[in-house]
């Protein structure tokens, strides 16, 4: 019978193991971006990000928080951004962009 549990793990494992449940238990505990998207591999003390958040302020973060973990080599980020967070900061722009036009017409008006 092979004993899983975390203790029979060779110590690099066990490192890695810990950075990894370190940076899952942070990325979670973020209420400010969404981080769900976010996949967190360790091995050898290089953590793998995968998958994707709504913006690039919500990449950078992320990944900023990531650094803030212990005993870390390499982090290599592969985090995407979402089409949709493109799209919704586009429909955003297009909106800003058109009121500042509207704004702009009444003050020829007067």
């Amino acid at each position: 019978m092979v004993d899983h549990s975390k203790n029979s793990l060779p110590p690099g494992e066990q490192e890695d193991r810990r950075i990894e449940e370190e940076i899952k238990r942070k990325l979670n505990a973020i209420t400010t971006w969404d981080a769900t998207g976010i996949k967190v591999k360790v091995k050898h003390r290089t953590v793998l990000l995968t998958g994707s958040v709504a913006d690039s302020k919500a990449l950078e973060q992320s990944v900023l928080v990531v650094f803030t973990v212990k005993g870390l080599k390499l982090i290599d980020n592969k985090i995407s951004i979402r089409k949709e967070g493109i799209a919704s900061i586009i429909s955003h722009l297009a909106s800003d962009i058109e009121a500042m036009t509207d704004d702009k017409d009444k003050d020829k008006d007067q």
